[in-house]
Order: C-alpha cells, then structure tokens, then sequence
C-alpha cells in the first residue's frame, strides 16, 4: 500500500499480515468500508471516461468499484507484489488493471484526471516529493483525493493504537515526523503531520484544496460497532480534494 519510498512494503508483504489486512478489511464494521470508500467515492464524483490512477491499492477493492462506475481507465499501483497479486486474483474487468510499482517510478506527464490515494499518505515520508509526482501526472483540471490517518490519530509518538488504550493521549501535535508503531501484529512506521502542514503542502505545488473532511459514522452504525462509536468521537479519517488548475 506505500506508495513512495516504501518505508513499509515488506511488511505489506507478509502473507499473514495480508490475511489479516483482509480479514479486517472485509468486516462489517471496516473503517475502511464504512468511512473512507464512500467519502473517497463521493469526492471523486462521476468518473465516467476518466483515466484514474488508484495509488497504494492494496487488494484492489476501491480500484474495482471505480472501474464498475464507468471510467475509461484504472491503473491500481501498490509497491507490495503481494498485495498487488491478491488484488489481481480479487478483481477483473476489462477497464482495470494493476501494476507492482510506486507513483515515482511512473514516466511522463498529463496522463490522469484522477489521482487516488485512499489510507496511505501517512505512509509516505516525503511528500512534497509526492505531490510533485502527482501534479506532473495529473492533467490540467485534474484532482488528486486522498485520505490519511486523522492527525489528531498520528500525533501521539508512542503510536498508541486507539482512544480505548488507557495510555492514548492526542500529544507532540506540533512534532513532526516518523512514528513507529504495531497494526494488525505487524510493525510500520508512519509520518505524522499537522493538518496546517499537509495543507501547506499542497497549496506549495500549486493544488487548490476543493473540499476537506473528516468522515463520522451514521447512527445506525454507531449502534452496532464498537469501533464506530470511537470514530464518532474521535475522528479516524482526514479526506481532501485538491485540483490542478
């Protein structure tokens, strides 16, 4: 799922982790499914004989759905080979494929109209560097959508996974850079940055911010998942949309 300078591929690329990541992903309560698809879907709009680019795709699910809307064509990247081969055993269709590589090693310019890049930019350790990429890659008028882990989520340093854990405090907001911390058993690094910073950022390479949101769960939701009465009060996701002039 990293998709540059990939601080964390081989651990994507652990058969195990990838049954967990899939196990996880697949639940009914899947922050994944519940927050982030459907407000990464709803920023993007109609994609109808667009070319999009689904960055860091994992095991495809997004990518697919983007190609049953109607695009012209999806190219879903991921820098891990495992998650890259589950996602081509998962999902076929004529309008979508999938490539083992990260965004940097893409060659030449104006090629997309959509940029998508759902749950990975913490990920990246450089993102000025990222969104260079992505502005020499999107077409004019082009968007680039995103999601991240909130800030408020990545600040703490002891990478505490959740509000639940007794030890969790929202702290060193201001302190930027590498956190180190355990997911689904395995070990990552992510990058912390203030919500002011990441806005900067794109601002910097010349992207104008359309839309930003931090997806809450329905009721109905809340009422049936644990997990979602803390994504209620804590938010989980940062999403943006930021457009090329």
């Amino acid at each position: 799922m990293v998709a540059s300078a990939d601080s964390a591929g081989s651990s994507f690329d652990s058969i195990s982790f990838i049954r967990r990541f899939a196990n996880r992903r697949h639940a009914l309560d899947s922050v994944n499914r519940r927050l982030d698809e459907p407000t990464i879907l709803e920023l993007v709009g109609p994609v109808q004989g667009r070319r999009v680019l689904d960055v860091g795709r994992g095991l495809g699910n997004l990518a697919a759905r983007i190609a049953e809307l109607g695009a012209e064509d999806v190219w879903g990247i991921d820098s891990s080979y495992g998650m890259i081969e589950k996602a081509r055993s998962n999902f076929s269709h004529p309008q979508l494929s999938f490539s083992s590589t990260t965004i940097d090693g893409l060659a030449g310019e104006n090629l997309f109209d959509t940029i998508i890049s759902s749950m990975v930019m913490h990920f990246i350790p450089e993102l000025p560097s990222f969104l260079k990429t992505v502005v020499r890659l999107l077409k004019p008028g082009g968007s680039l959508v995103f999601s991240q882990r909130h800030p408020i989520r990545t600040s703490n340093p002891n990478c505490r996974p959740a509000p639940s854990d007794p030890n969790w405090v929202v702290t060193k907001y201001f302190d930027e850079g590498p956190r180190d911390y355990t997911w689904l058993g395995q070990p990552f690094r992510l990058y912390h940055r203030a919500l002011s910073t990441i806005l900067q950022a794109l601002a910097k390479e010349g992207l104008l911010v359309d839309a930003v949101v931090e997806p809450a769960p329905c009721l109905a939701d809340v009422e049936s998942s644990a997990i979602m009465v803390e994504a209620r009060a804590i938010p989980m996701i940062l999403a943006c949309k930021a457009i090329k002039p």
